[in-house]
């Protein structure tokens, strides 16, 4: 053993004595329980996706998933892919992919085409960061929504006692009607889709099921011949939120023994091992008890401080896992492992890994957290084209690194005239952009005249990025008054640009200043391009950022036109609910009742649902979810639904991994376009 599992084994026990007692029992002290053997799956043996190539260069397509794969489609550990154009059905938050994504192709039916998307798209961005700035319901019913401030950034954890209760789903009713039905098709069913949409749904509510805990209804699937069951199970671990589960996925993220006789193999995989390690982030981020954010902390620093043989997934992982723990005490334990990692001298694949490490710093020490300037220094090195040996996925973590440090103060301001420099003439695409949010992130009114210098310098193609910058850092500022001057220069794009990317960048962005004149403007883009998908979409979530209440008609329409669109019906119908219109809930419930729904519908109402749905859409859910003459795809949205609409947490669970994550620097566990952690979001 090494010495770090000789004081785990040592101190077990002691921290699980002061920890609660979960209901039902299943803690894990003396030992683990003993697996079940998973029941049959139909469809064979998944064996993961192939390599993914980080992209980064100049006009680099980027990351691309190199040869035939066997691409599952899961609710659990493949919704709707942030990372690519707006997805067609599918939950956002852990739902299975879109059943457009491969026509023809069933859950289990691999697939050979080589997926490919843009990560210098603002889109991709905005889709990764949209629920930071959107908000969750429960807030928004019950007046609390603060957004922009750091405490809102921390994402979904639960400082005030109890979860709240949204639109009458209280944690009772949950108990007694909705768990225990998830809970038994989880038992019952071998479908991949099925099994681990339960398997997410049960962790996002946090409710032990009738007669075991959650650790209990985990663990088996640890052990499926099904690698994408075995993934989900560990990631769940973290979303459930449970810290006796630590324990669980501290060994089989370090690949101990246990954890080898937990999953039943010779070794535990890489993916599973990352899935683990991407878990106990989620853990340490909701608790704020020391004993297990120290624990998390111990485990995920071993492979950075030996990197030397480790899987880049691994490395990947334990680096943003550590970036999520959020107990004060623990800050330097955090930063020293990081700062270890970032310094040194990698080759520049491996250095796709290593770049994770900056972000996370920059969320552990937080803004203003760097007083001596040590490690601004060493990230503007990171940044420059001229510094040897440094790839693009450095300088494009550097860049977003320094946006979260940074203040807007005269002892910080050559911090903002290096990313402006490297904005204008850096190298890299990517990086580039990146610097563009980051002066925003930064704000001030320095960066504020400069991205509105170059709103009008810059090409169409930049040009979405700097509306978008300007967007964020207006919204950042809002508390002390709406920018109309920022607001009127994004207003005038609407009337002066065609390019249908601009546009939806500065909708958006006009929606993040909170400059509401412009609604009227919006609504007549809205039903002027209501055909046109990805810019309606983005039309309907700035009329929501706006709380433009007008505009409900205009989007209570487009959701009865968007039957056969299931993304636009899942972006109008969440911007409904982001304005208080309780009656989308019904009408969206109304679109379940029919008797043979297609699977696409199903998935965009469950999608819909699971974002605004209420107590009344439980039970038409229930039905589908326990149907058997629906396809097991369909029964799986269901289950995402529910899921979402019990969710113990303000915002979804991965907020606070897609906030501090530079999505260009891709492993298949973080990104492959159908399984990775950002496939789920």
């Amino acid at each position: 053993m090494t010495d770090f599992q000789l004081w785990l084994r040592a101190t077990s026990v002691a921290l699980l004595a002061s920890l609660p007692v979960a209901a039902h029992g299943g803690g894990y002290g003396g030992g683990y329980p003993t697996p079940k053997p998973p029941p049959p799956r139909g469809g064979g043996h998944y064996t993961g996706p192939g390599d993914v190539v980080g992209g980064g260069g100049p006009g680099a397509p980027g990351p691309v998933a190199a040869g035939p794969a066997a691409a599952p489609s899961s609710p659990g550990v493949s919704g709707p892919s942030t990372l690519g154009p707006a997805p067609a059905a599918g939950p956002v938050t852990g739902g299975p992919s879109a059943p457009s994504a491969a026509p023809g192709a069933g859950p289990h039916t691999p697939r050979g085409y080589v997926v490919e998307f843009d990560p210098t798209a603002w889109s991709v961005w905005w889709g990764l960061h949209r629920d930071e700035y959107l908000g969750s319901r429960r807030r928004a019913a019950s007046g609390r929504v603060v957004t922009g401030s750091d405490d809102f950034y921390l994402g979904g954890r639960r400082r005030d006692g109890a979860p709240p209760e949204p639109l009458g789903v209280g944690r009772g009713f949950l108990a007694a009607e909705v768990v225990p039905v998830i809970d038994r098709v989880l038992r019952d069913e071998n479908n991949r889709d099925l099994v681990t949409a339960c398997l997410v749904a049960l962790a996002k509510i946090g409710i032990d099921p009738p007669s075991r805990s959650l650790q209990q209804a985990f663990l088996p699937h640890l052990a499926s011949s099904d690698q994408e069951e075995r993934e989900t199970a560990a990631l769940c671990g973290g979303i459930g939120h449970d810290p006796k589960i630590a324990f669980v996925l501290i060994d089989v993220f370090l690949d101990t023994q246990r954890g080898r006789d937990l999953v039943r193999r010779a070794r535990v995989d890489v993916r599973t091992r990352s899935f683990a390690g991407y878990g106990l982030g989620l853990l340490a981020h909701a608790s704020t008890e020391p004993s297990v954010g120290r624990l998390v902390v111990m485990a995920l620093e071993q492979p950075l401080r030996d990197p030397s043989g480790q899987p880049r997934d691994v490395l990947v992982a334990a680096a943003l896992g550590l970036g999520l723990v959020q107990v004060p005490e623990l800050r330097q334990h955090v930063v020293a492992p990081l700062r270890a990692f970032l310094a040194r001298d990698l080759g520049v694949g491996d250095q796709i890994a290593q770049a994770h490490a900056a972000p996370a710093l920059a969320a552990a020490l937080g803004r203003g957290g760097d007083p001596g300037g040590e490690v601004i220094g060493g990230l503007l090195r990171d940044l420059d084209d001229r510094t040897e040996r440094r790839g693009h996925a450095r300088r494009q973590s550097a860049a977003m690194a320094l946006g979260e440090l940074c203040r807007p103060v005269a002892s910080e301001a050559h911090v903002s005239a290096a990313l402006l420099r490297y904005a204008k003439e850096g190298i890299d695409r990517q990086t580039r952009y990146f610097c563009l949010v980051a002066l925003a992130r930064i704000g001030g009114d320095a960066n504020r005249a400069t991205l509105l210098q170059r709103l009008g310098a810059v090409t169409t193609i930049e040009r979405p990025w700097v509306a978008l910058a300007l967007g964020l850092l207006t919204h950042g500022q809002r508390e002390h008054a709406v920018d109309v001057t920022v607001a009127r220069a994004l207003l005038e794009l609407l009337g002066t640009e065609k390019n249908e990317q601009v546009l939806g960048a500065a909708a958006i962005a006009i929606g993040l200043s909170g400059y509401r004149p412009a609604a009227e403007d919006l609504r007549a883009l809205l039903l002027r391009y209501k055909s046109r998908d990805e810019l309606a979409g983005h039309l309907c979530t700035a009329l929501a950022l706006l709380g433009d209440v007008g505009a409900v008609p205009v989007l209570r329409q487009v959701v009865a036109d968007s039957r056969r669109r299931p993304e636009l019906l899942v972006r109008a119908a969440r911007a409904l609910g982001a304005l208080g219109d309780e009656a989308v809930i019904g009408d969206l419930t109304d679109m379940l009742k029919g008797p043979s729904q297609s699977v696409a519908l199903l998935g965009a109402v469950g999608a819909a649902l699971g974002q605004v749905g209420d107590r009344g859409s439980v039970r038409p859910l229930l039905r589908v979810l326990q149907d058997r003459s629906v396809p097991d795809l369909g029964r799986a949205f269901a289950a995402a639904a529910l899921g979402g609409i019990g969710d113990k947490d303000d915002l979804p669970w991965s907020v606070p991994i897609a906030r501090h994550v530079n999505y260009a620097a891709v492993v298949e566990t973080l990104s492959n376009q159908v399984s990775g952690i950002l496939d789920i979001l």
